[in-house]
């Protein structure tokens, strides 16, 4: 009997497994019907279309003003400031050549007398010279005359004592007048040779003297403090009645008529900067403003730590407003116009890839970064007509079915 019942039992069984088998066969040789995923399960994105432009490659940088032209200005002998320009404070434009300091000169009229006094006396030594030399030159020609005179004379003398017709005593009178007036032309000679000598001196009296003047008119130019050019007032270092010594800093000026900008450039957007290229200028101070500048040169190196180069921007001081020193500002450095470039929204781009939507479903693509703008990047690795998903990104993942808010 029991026998019996383990025999049907295993028939069960077998028929059992049998029928689920053969059900499985059926179902498996039959078509798979297509997995419909409803609306409400798909993710609605905005989406960019892929399309190439023309793309003006642009860095942005940011830096100071610092004056074109700069100068400290010092005082050129010791004394004490007198007088101060009013408007010689920090900030003040004033013209080149403009009066703005003077020092204490109430010595200065003493000197100029003492020097006047002098040249008034050297100018009488010296007419008095001129007029003795002009009489002296009148004495040298009567005494040359006179001279003459007595030689001839005394040749008549030697002839009428030769033949007895003169007294000896007569004849030595004759020669002894001369002898006289030979010595009196000598003197006279010695006199007027004398005369270059002391003129001489004179002319160095008086050179010495104009020397003098000179230097004391230079001094005089010293006590008054004049601006070197047209600038902007930097730090004033003096007060009235303050004592100076020679050499020392009384104030700074800057010529901000054309000035420099000194960018700090991101040692990565290094190529992409060009000797020559035009820079936007601008400022969180002054909203609206912009100004324009050039690069006039680069940086030979590198700040390490900060990892940037530095591009000099020349650009005019006014430009609607008025650059001044340190102002911080930003530039926008243009590069070289392309065609035919693929932009996307930095927003977009995750590290080095994007969703593309193929088919209903999010496809990550990886890309190449070209070039890196304040808001978009230059890319590779998509082709036109392509659509990105530009919202969602957090929900998106590979293979997520969406739907497209602006299927057109």
């Amino acid at each position: 009997m029991l026998r019996k019942i383990l025999i049907n039992l295993l028939l069960a069984t077998g028929l059992v497994v049998g029928t689920w088998f053969a059900a499985n066969a059926v179902k498996a040789m039959a078509p798979k019907a297509q997995r419909v995923v409803p609306d409400t399960l798909k993710l609605t994105v905005q989406t960019i279309e892929v399309r190439p432009r023309e793309f003006l490659p642009t860095v942005t940088a940011y830096g100071r003003v610092r004056a074109w032209r700069r100068s400290v200005v010092s005082s050129n002998l010791p004394g004490t400031i007198e007088w101060i320009h009013p408007r010689l404070n920090e900030g003040a434009l004033i013209d080149s050549g403009e009066v703005v300091l003077r020092l204490d000169s109430s010595r200065i009229p003493a000197r100029l007398a003492q020097i006047d006094a002098s040249l008034q006396r050297i100018q009488a030594e010296s007419l008095t010279l001129v007029v003795e030399r002009q009489n002296t030159e009148s004495l040298l020609v009567l005494a040359r005359h006179s001279l003459d005179l007595a030689v001839a004379d005394l040749r008549r003398s030697d002839e009428l004592l030769a033949v007895g017709k003169m007294p000896v005593g007569t004849h030595d009178a004759k020669r002894l007048q001369e002898q006289r007036y030979r010595s009196t032309l000598v003197g006279h000679q010695n006199l007027l040779r004398s005369f270059e000598p002391r003129m001489q001196e004179i002319r160095a009296l008086l050179r010495g003297n104009r020397a003098e003047l000179s230097l004391l008119q230079r001094e005089i130019e010293d006590y008054t403090i004049r601006m070197p050019f047209s600038g902007y007032v930097g730090e004033k270092r003096v007060g009235k009645k303050e004592q100076v010594p020679t050499g020392s800093p009384l104030f700074s000026v800057s010529d901000l008529e054309q000035v420099e900008v000194l960018l700090e450039v991101p040692i990565r957007e290094r190529p992409g900067v060009l000797v020559g290229a035009r820079v936007l200028l601008s400022s969180p101070a002054f909203a609206g403003w912009q100004g324009r500048g050039k690069i006039a040169r680069l940086a030979a190196t590198v700040d390490p730590r900060a990892g940037t180069v530095t591009a000099y921007v020349i650009a005019p001081g006014t430009q609607a407003i008025q650059l001044t020193e340190n102002l911080f500002l930003r530039g926008d450095i243009l590069g070289v116009l392309q065609e035919g470039q693929i932009c996307l929204p930095r927003h977009v781009v995750q590290g080095d890839r994007v969703f593309v939507i193929e088919n209903g479903l999010a496809v990550e693509r990886v890309i190449e970064i070209v070039h890196r703008s304040e808001n978009e990047y230059v890319v590779r690795g998509l082709r036109e007509g392509e659509r990105v998903a530009s919202s969602h990104l957090e929900a998106l993942y590979v293979g997520c079915p969406v739907e497209l808010a602006d299927p057109d």
